[in-house]
């Protein structure tokens, strides 16, 4: 799907119709860097941080090194962040995930530069 992996500094939209496996897929993708002992801040402005751990744990994703945030205000999502910078617990991957009105449901994920 994404021929090579994710780069560096690129931002990654998933679409799709609801239940075709986004936050599956999502999950998976973060337990597989946080196993590389990489930081990755899941943020979703769609469910709620009890919902997304629900289907970690039904998948049995599991890593240390995996921030859960549902919020929907980028004002907050940024301090958020930024806050952790302090502590050197900055993301190597933020990955969000959100409904856009009729639209489909939308994943996308960003490697910071």
């Amino acid at each position: 799907m994404l021929g090579g992996g994710i780069v560096k500094g690129s931002l990654v939209l998933v679409g799709g119709d609801p239940g075709i496996g986004k936050s599956t897929l999502l999950l998976q993708i973060c337990e597989a860097l946080g196993n590389q002992n990489k930081q990755v801040m899941y943020i979703s402005g769609e469910e709620s941080v009890s919902q997304i751990k629900l289907r970690a744990d039904r998948l049995n994703v599991s890593t240390a090194n995996l921030t859960l945030l549902a919020e929907t205000n980028m004002t907050q999502i940024s301090q958020t962040i930024n806050n952790r910078s302090l502590y050197d617990l900055s993301p190597g991957l933020c990955l969000s995930y959100t409904a856009a009105g009729t639209q489909p449901l939308q994943a996308t994920a960003h490697v910071p530069t």
